[in-house]
């Protein structure tokens, strides 16, 4: 039961990086005074779901070490 949530849980973290690395990427790019309001909140999202990423991983391990 607690891999299957981990796995889920991974996989919204994979989406969530994905996700706002690509508006961080697009709102870099494009001018104007709504890209430039989402853009910094985009790269805080990421790293947030970096960091949840990171502890999914660590508690895979240390599940596996069990």
């Amino acid at each position: 039961m607690k891999k299957h949530l981990l796995e889920n849980s991974d996989v919204l973290a994979k989406t969530g990086m994905i996700s706002t690395m690509g508006m961080t990427l697009y709102t870099g790019f494009v001018r104007g005074s709504l890209s430039k309001m989402i853009h910094p909140w985009a790269g805080i999202a990421m790293v947030g779901f970096s960091y949840w990423h990171h502890l999914i991983n660590t508690r895979k391990k240390k599940i596996a070490k069990k």
